[in-house]
């Protein structure tokens, strides 16, 4: 089951070429936009305030805002975190294209070929960390369909796959001679295929907890004592998964079908209210209100 670019949706299943066209939406008598129109500038304007509100988040330390690229074609994506830019200023995009997005003149990552990736490097190691997406499944191609992994898979890193069952799945190498833990929801996302959701994942190695969200709400939440001291994310990749050649896999084929909107990763624990807010577009609103009434712009 596929979508192709023009079928991308503002609300689930509309067709975006339906609001592109601003004098479609002007009445004939001169009153202006339609509120369809309003609505849709509106809900722009509030995923952009949230934006920059990531963007000056402390604890950001990646933040690949793919639906503000102006640009149909590059090979680097910005990363939209203040602090986090000063040690990883990009991440660089192969065999992805940019489509229309989930909403009004904004873009997404589309991964439509066995090739596609964004690679990163992220230094460093972490007893906290949590993963925020907003995606478009397309299909289930294979039974592991990757959205977040790394090159190989040491101790320490994480993968972050939906598997063909419609399944949420972290998995976490906690010690090199041993099978990696994985941490699985119930078969949740088939209802969803075909429609922008938010995805977060949350994964403390002082509690020894990884929890998981689906649309802002908490779908699973496991303690496991194997769980490492610390994380660490190097030769990190979105959308697809690469492996030493001397290894032997089962699961070879691990490419994405479909569109990330975004893709962030903080450096502390998000609260289930966080998570919620994040989801809705609404993280960060009271950083707003305490410091000034002039938005922070997103870095460019």
């Amino acid at each position: 089951m596929g979508i192709h670019p023009g079928e991308c949706s503002l609300c689930n299943n509309r067709n975006l070429s339906l609001v592109t066209h601003h004098d479609e939406f002007s009445l004939a008598d001169g009153l202006g936009p339609s509120a369809f129109f309003r609505e849709a500038v509106e809900k722009r304007e509030k995923h952009r305030l949230q934006a920059a509100r990531i963007a000056h988040d402390p604890s950001a330390l990646f933040y690949f805002g793919f639906s503000s690229e102006h640009r149909d074609h590059i090979r680097q994506a910005v990363n939209r975190s203040i602090r986090g830019s000063e040690r990883v200023p990009f991440a660089e995009v192969a065999g992805a294209e940019f489509i229309e997005g989930r909403l009004f003149e904004t873009k997404a990552l589309w991964f439509n070929a066995p090739s596609g990736s964004v690679t990163f490097d992220m230094p460093g190691a972490y007893q906290k960390m949590t993963f925020a997406t907003r995606l478009r499944l397309d299909g289930f191609d294979h039974v592991y369909n990757a959205i977040m992994t790394t090159h190989s898979f040491e101790p320490g890193q994480i993968h972050w796959h939906v598997l063909y069952n419609g399944v949420v799945e972290i998995g976490i190498n906690a010690d090199k001679d041993q099978p990696g833990l994985q941490f699985q929801t119930e078969p949740v996302l088939f209802p969803k295929l075909g429609q922008w959701i938010h995805l977060a994942a949350t994964v403390d190695a002082r509690k020894q907890e990884v929890v998981i969200y689906l649309d802002g709400v908490e779908i699973l939440r496991k303690t496991d004592t194997r769980i490492p001291s610390e994380f660490c994310m190097k030769n990190g990749i979105l959308g697809n998964w690469t492996f030493p050649e001397k290894w032997v896999v089962v699961h070879k084929k691990r490419n994405l079908n479909g569109a990330l909107e975004d893709f962030i990763v903080f450096s502390r624990i998000l609260t289930p209210v966080e998570i919620a807010a994040l989801c809705n577009e609404e993280y960060g609103e009271e950083y707003n209100e305490e410091r000034s009434s002039q938005e922070p712009q997103v870095p460019e």
